[in-house]
Formats: C-alpha cells, structure tokens, sequence
C-alpha cells in the first residue's frame, strides 16, 4: 500500500508517520522541515511548502499512485488576530486544497484530512480556517469520486509535545503551586497521541468510515481535579493545589485583561485562562465508539509515557530544579 502523509515533520504527523511505518513500507512524508527527524528506511522524505509547492517536487510525486492520503498539515498554537489570520488562510486552507488536487493527481482511492474538535464547539479564526478546510474535503471528494473520512480529535497529549494544554498542565503542577478552578469538576476528554494513531491505522485499513465525519476521544472520562492529582502522583511533586472559586477566577481575568490594555502581562493567554474551567466532554457517536475501542494505552500509562520524557527532556535541557 502506498501511503502519503503531509504535516510529517509536525508533532502529530511525525507520530503517524512512525505508526503506519510499521505496517506499511511505502510510504512518502511531506513536511516543511526534516532537520531534526529520525530518518525511516521505508519513508521517502519530501521538503515541501504545500502552501507555496516546488513544482519539480509535486511532479516526481505525481508519479506514483498513492492508496491513502492523510493530511495531517496545519497550523495551530499561534496567538490568534489579525496578523495571524493568514497563517490559517496559508496552512489550513491552501495547504488542503493542495493536498486535495495532489490525491487527485496520484490517483488516491482514501482522503483521510485531520481536522479539530474546535469546529464543532468553536467561532474563532482557528475553527473557522479547519471548518472551511472541511468543507472543501466533502466538496472535492464527492465531485472526484474519492472516498474520504474526517478526523476531530479532541485534547492530544503525549511525548514529544511541547505546547498542547496537557504539557502546560504538567510544567505547571511541576512548578509546585496550582489554581484549581470552581473545585476541578470540569469534564477533560482526551486522546493520547500513541492512541489516536492507531485510530488512524483502523481507519486507514477499513472502508466502514468512508464519507463520515469522526470525533476521536480516548473512551475514559475524568475531571481536572482527578487529572491533577493523578499528575501530581506521577511527577512526584509536592505541588500546593489551591481552590478557587470560579467568581474569583472570573476577577482575575478581567483584572488583567485590564492591565493588558495598558500594555502589560501581554503574553498571558486570556483565551485559555478562561477555557481553564470550561467542559471538555464530547459526545462520540457508535461508529467513533466502534474505532476507539479497546485502546493500546490507558490514561494513566499515556500520562505515564509523557511525564517521563518530560522529566527526560528537563534534564537534557539542564533544568537544575528537581523534579
């Protein structure tokens, strides 16, 4: 089977790309930058912009026919106004719409595009640029005859990753004192990113998800109170957990989003201090419940796995502080 994976060099699609490796041995990655990637012998690495594509590149790859496309490009984690509101035109829009015209012209029989769960709840630049992202997958797969599945996957968390919510959770529990909103009874849903590849690999392997739109979650439930204290436990730390409550969180908010207008404390996140408190938990329907079973890892051994190559990656980065 011949496989084409874009965003490889990204956090998520370089984990994809080590996952269908192991089943698969053509494979072709497409990434802005392999400098610091792991090389595979199975993998044929591709530099390449999507937005802004080498033609002589797009050429040698139009020579092969690819079974599966999975574009798993896309730009996330940048604050969102207006000077960012091109990278979500450039990275999720046309980079989509030339991943679209390259399955079309390597003769793909699947269009697998990852998406955001952000579409589904969210009104802001981020979900706006993935929602119209899908929309042009449904149009141009149903008028070229490919068959496609859209993945949401919800939180992702797991080694490697260094600005997801769940790694800031952790570096902050790891600094010793924590503020636990309105008694920590919010609802986190999660995937784990060892997890939500192997979602990708049953979906990669049956036509049952062809033309459906999927939301991934690991199946186990928990709350920010539990999530805390499991990783409190699992880092070791004698970290001061403080409860707030949400009256006084909301004070705080507007209080230094005050102080921002004045021009301080810029670089604090308002968005995310307000979602702190916010539920996470999203309905999955029997076909996304049919994919999600029986996961390879559980929370805690996915909580586990990333807590060690945090303490890891702390150390190599000589982090003096003990953790």
């Amino acid at each position: 089977m011949n496989i084409l994976i874009t965003g490889a060099s990204g956090w998520i699609g370089s984990n994809l790309v080590e996952q269908v490796a192991k089943q698969h041995n053509h494979i072709w990655a497409i990434g802005r930058n392999f400098a610091n990637a792991v090389k595979r012998q199975e993998v044929s690495y591709c530099q390449l912009d999507l937005a802004d594509p080498d033609k002589d590149i797009l050429k040698k790859l139009c020579t092969h026919t690819m079974d599966v496309v999975i574009h798993a490009a896309g730009q996330a984690h940048v604050s969102q106004n207006e000077l960012t509101k091109e990278l979500f035109q450039r990275n999720n829009i046309e980079a989509t719409r030339m991943t679209l015209q390259l399955a079309w012209q390597t003769h793909s029989k699947r269009f697998i595009h990852i998406s955001s769960v952000a579409v589904s709840h969210s009104r802001d630049m981020y979900a706006a640029s993935k929602k119209e992202a899908e929309e042009m997958v449904i149009n141009f797969c149903c008028s070229h005859g490919i068959p496609y599945t859209i993945i949401r996957p919800v939180v992702v968390f797991g080694e490697g990753d260094r600005k997801g919510n769940v790694y800031k959770l952790i570096a902050q529990i790891n600094r010793g004192v924590l503020p636990l909103i309105g008694g920590g009874t919010a609802v986190k849903n999660m995937v784990y990113i060892r997890n939500l590849t192997e979602y990708i690999g049953r979906i990669m392997n049956s036509d049952l998800y062809d033309n459906a739109t999927l939301t991934l979650r690991d199946l186990e439930q928990t709350n920010m109170k539990q999530l805390c204290y499991l990783i409190k436990q699992l880092l070791q730390r004698q970290t001061l957990i403080l409860p707030i409550s949400d009256g006084l969180w909301s004070a705080m908010i507007q209080f230094i989003e005050m102080i921002q207008k004045m021009g301080f404390f810029k670089r604090i996140n308002l968005m995310s201090l307000r979602k702190a408190n916010s539920h996470a938990n999203f309905v999955i329907d029997e076909l996304s419940q049919k994919i999600t079973e029986k996961p390879p890892f559980t929370l805690q051994q996915g909580l586990f796995n990333t807590i060690r190559w945090y303490k890891q990656s702390k150390k190599q980065s000589g982090y003096n502080h003990k953790i």
